[in-house]
């Protein structure tokens, strides 16, 4: 689990750093409002490398690997609709391949629940 949030956290701080610097590399209209999500997307990205960098595998990581989990899960599926993106199909395959990942390696790094 350890390694996904560091391909999370490189993709998620690119594009982060991409939307802030550039939004009208990614969508149709540019609005003022895409460089908060520019940032927005910057801190997941940088949580992301910081749960690499001092991960255990319970409590507060485990519970951030679920959430960065399902808002891939969210982004691809909000990606598939995706009207105002210029490129809404690689945004799809991006969030998709990265939830892929993060549920093999959740899949993976499972433990049994002990009975006492």
């Amino acid at each position: 689990m350890k390694w996904a949030f560091l391909i999370s956290g490189i993709v998620e701080l690119l594009a982060g750093i991409i939307t802030y610097q550039n939004p009208a590399m990614l969508f149709i209209e540019v609005q003022s409002t895409y460089q908060f999500y520019g940032l927005s997307i910057s801190v997941l990205g940088i949580t992301n490398l910081l749960c690499f960098k001092y991960y255990h595998d319970q409590g507060l990581c485990r519970s951030i690997y679920l959430s960065m989990m399902f808002f891939h899960a969210v982004v691809a599926i909000l990606s598939y609709r995706a009207s105002g993106l210029i490129y809404p199909k690689e945004a799809l395959a991006t969030h998709l391949g990265l939830f892929v990942l993060f549920v093999l390696m959740y899949m993976k790094d499972l433990k049994p629940i002990l009975k006492e």
